[in-house]
C-alpha cells in the first residue's frame, strides 16, 4: 500500500504478498486493510472527515479520495494484487497529525490447493497447476535472484519458471 505523509506525519504502507496483504499503518481506523485471497481490503473510515478510503477489488487497490484544495490529506492508496488493499481515509485539516496509509494487496499462484479461490469463469484447468509454487509476504526474508538476503521487495517482482519437459494440449 502507498505510504502517507505531510510535514509532521508519515506512515508506511502495508506490505503486499503472501495470501493476505497487511493493513496500513497510522491513526487507528483510518488505515486501509490488506487484501485477501477472496476479497479486497476494506477502506479506512474517518468519522471527522468527508472522504473515506475506497475498498480494494479484484486486481485493483482502493483509491484515496480528496479535494483539490488540500482540505483533506495524509492518505495512501491501497496496493494492487490478486485482490487489492483498501485505501486509507483522508486525514482532517483540523488535525493534521491524523493520517494513515493504504493496505497491501494479496498474491496468488494457481495450484491444486488454491484453485478454489480463483474467480468464477477461470479459463484454466488442472493441466495448468503450478508445482512447488509459493508466494512470500512482504515481511518475510528470502534470498533474491542475485544471491542477496532481502526482507520484502520494492519494485518489480521476480518469477522463475522451470520447463519440466512435458507438453500439454492447450
Amino acid at each position: 500500500g502507498a505510504y502517507a505523509f505531510n510535514s509532521t506525519f508519515k506512515a508506511d504502507g502495508g506490505y503486499a504478498g503472501g495470501f493476505n496483504g497487511a493493513s496500513g499503518n497510522g491513526e487507528s481506523g483510518l488505515a486501509g486493510r490488506g487484501g485477501t485471497l477472496t476479497s479486497g481490503g476494506l477502506g479506512g473510515i474517518n468519522l471527522d472527515a468527508l472522504y473515506n478510503g475506497e475498498s480494494g477489488n479484484f486486481g485493483l487497490g482502493g483509491s484515496t479520495l480528496g479535494t483539490s484544495d488540500n482540505e483533506y490529506y495524509s492518505s495512501g492508496a491501497g496496493g494492487g494484487g490478486f485482490y487489492g488493499g483498501g485505501a486509507s481515509a483522508n486525514g482532517s485539516l483540523f488535525d493534521y497529525k491524523k493520517g494513515a496509509s493504504g493496505g497491501g494487496g494479496s498474491s496468488y499462484v494457481y495450484t491444486q490447493d488454491t484453485a478454489k479461490y480463483y474467480p468464477e469463469g477461470c479459463l484454466l484447468n488442472e493441466n495448468y497447476y503450478l508445482i512447488n509454487a509459493q508466494t512470500l509476504a512482504g515481511n518475510q526474508t528470502f534470498i533474491d535472484p542475485y544471491e542477496k538476503e532481502e526482507t520484502g521487495h520494492s519494485g518489480s517482482g521476480y518469477a522463475k519458471i522451470t520447463y519440466l519437459g512435458e507438453n500439454y494440449d492447450m
